[in-house]
């Protein structure tokens, strides 16, 4: 995208910023950005429109023989004022009669057909024009727009870099001025339908979506392409579209209201975005949120976190609202991906080493006990689905997860797999949770995914399980595989003769280099059980800062496969 930067003393978008970039237009088929107090970046074709209005106006200015009538007085003044007055002006010439002669001018018809062409003309409301030329806000960073990265339709998602800083930026380039006024009034048509049809009205995303997309395409005659995005604009969630989809961002953050979002992206670790989170989108958000957990989010109840999931995402937002969060309203969504990541995927991204990844694979091929362990965000789940991706397909497999939903289905790869969804917000839920783990014996498993222990009663039946011979894959939050075992022994009182029912233990660690986030397997180490004792851990794996990777820390217990054998 080929841009070209004005700098504006004025703190806001202002006529006599408009009128400098007039006198320095930029290039043909050049967008604009117009930095100041906030930046903003036009699309060519909005500055080409807003330019076109200003050098309409101008020729008005210098024509003599103007008729003095309210409109042409009307437009001159609002010259001085702001872009919005003028557009506004210049667009409620439509059909307008002078008093005087009590018909439409020619001067008045000639000011409408100006603006845009007349098959828009017809269909455009002033708010829609306005709405169309909206200019995208930018964070006060000097960036150079280059190629971009890849397309996230209708966006483009551009990767700025200055210095150690890496800012995702996605643009609304598959569309331009005419569409988004097509685009804006499918919108109320889609309202004004549902309006008419309150017996069809859904109250979760997931419906909404569904229902809005085919009255976007079958109603409002939608190009298909562009009917997802029409459905997501017409909930107001368009501004945090890209954030949505973009299976390549594993989580976002919003801080407080009216701030940008910063995300973790697979390729790229930690970035800030040019997404900027209004009140409104926020609102809509937090709607869809309560909708999903069934509650409110009030001052007596300051937190909530929910599960939402449609066609095009899955995510868990969690929030929190003053007096909690005092500097105000915070979000944090984490995504699950369509599309997992496979253990030879965290091989290429350097999750971890190929040598580690085969000794793991056997492993599983053995139907060991895996747990896997570290802080939050450091990539258990992923590593952990995708060890289970690779049990064979004959294994009878269940699944126990919370309202997170961890592991992903596996029936269309011809697994065996039955999933078991068990919340455990509440007392009542955590009873029930508890005895789903107790009944696991009567389903006979080759194979346990479960997906976070999360509480004492949760390893107390973890551990009857595996001491009645389950073999399972979890995750649990621990900053060391030492510490952990003291926790289970001590906080959760796990007799210590059923802590050798474990077998792999695996460190999941996530860490800051510049302003990227990386995630590793820090360490693998299998347990020797002790009969009166802790038992005792022996690192097999473990990450070494001098040669910056995980080697081994000793010969392979049990052996293990080359390390230039493929990983299936």
């Amino acid at each position: 995208m080929k841009v070209k930067s004005y700098q504006t003393p004025y703190k806001s978008l202002s006529m006599e910023t408009f009128e400098m970039v007039f006198r320095d237009p930029p290039p043909e088929h050049y967008s604009v950005i117009i930095r100041g107090k906030e930046s903003w970046l036009f699309r060519h074709d909005q500055i080409a429109i807003i330019l076109n209005c200003i050098g309409f106006v101008k020729d008005l200015i210098q024509n003599r023989a103007l008729p003095n009538c309210t409109t042409i007085k009307k437009i001159l003044s609002s010259l001085g004022s702001s872009l919005p007055s003028l557009i506004m002006a210049l667009g409620e010439t439509e059909g307008r009669k002078c008093r005087r002669l009590w018909s439409s001018c020619n001067i008045c018809r000639h000011i409408s057909s100006s603006i845009l062409p007349q098959h828009l003309r017809k269909v455009c409301g002033i708010r829609g024009m306005l709405r169309a030329l909206a200019p995208q806000r930018l964070p006060n960073i000097d960036f150079i727009f280059d190629s971009p990265a890849y397309r996230l339709f209708p966006f483009f998602v551009y990767m700025l870099s200055e210095n150690d800083t890496t800012t995702y930026s996605p643009v609304l380039e598959g569309i331009d001025v005419a569409d988004s006024i097509r685009l804006d009034m499918a919108v109320k048509q889609i309202r004004n339908y549902e309006r008419t049809h309150l017996e069809d009205a859904a109250l979760n995303l997931e419906d909404i979506i569904e229902y809005r997309r085919r009255l976007a395409s079958d109603v409002c005659g939608v190009d298909k392409t562009l009917s997802t995005y029409a459905a997501y604009l017409s909930v107001g969630l368009a501004r945090i579209y890209p954030l949505l989809v973009d299976d390549a961002i594993s989580d976002f953050y919003f801080d407080r209201e009216e701030t940008f979002a910063y995300i973790d992206h697979r390729d790229y670790g930690r970035c800030l975005t040019t997404v900027f989170l209004d009140r409104d989108s926020m609102r809509r958000l937090l709607t869809f949120t309560r909708i999903a957990a069934d509650r409110a989010l009030d001052r007596a109840s300051p937190s909530i976190r929910a599960t939402i999931k449609t066609r095009e995402f899955h995510i868990r937002v969690s929030a929190d609202i003053p007096p909690l969060s005092i500097e105000g309203t915070s979000i944090s969504v984490r995504k699950f991906f369509k599309k997992p990541l496979r253990l030879n995927d965290l091989v290429s991204n350097g999750t971890i080493t190929r040598e580690a990844a085969n000794y793991c694979v056997e492993r599983i091929k053995e139907r060991k006990n895996f747990t896997i362990y570290g802080e939050s965000g450091s990539g258990k789940t992923t590593l952990a689905v995708a060890l289970d991706l690779l049990t064979p397909r004959a294994w009878r497999k269940v699944s126990v997860e919370t309202e997170i939903v961890e592991n992903v289905q596996q029936l269309s790869l011809g697994s065996h797999q039955v999933r078991l969804l068990v919340e455990s917000s509440s007392e009542e839920e955590r009873a029930r949770r508890t005895a789903v783990l107790n009944s696991l014996l009567q389903k006979s498993p080759d194979y346990l995914f479960f997906g976070e222990v999360l509480s004492k009663e949760d390893s107390v039946a973890l551990f009857q399980l595996l001491s009645a011979g389950l073999k399972c894959i979890h995750t649990i939050h621990a900053y060391s595989a030492e510490s952990l075992l003291l926790r289970w022994a001590y906080q959760h009182q796990v007799p210590v003769q059923l802590l050798g029912e474990l077998d792999i233990l695996i460190h999941m660690q996530k860490f800051v280099k510049g302003r990227r986030l990386f995630r590793r397997v820090a360490r693998i180490s299998e347990i020797v059980s002790a009969p009166q004792d802790l038992p005792k851990i022996v690192d097999v794996f473990v990450w070494d800062d001098a040669s910056g990777r995980l080697v081994p820390a000793i010969k392979m217990i049990g052996g293990g496969r080359c390390c230039d054998e493929k990983i299936p």
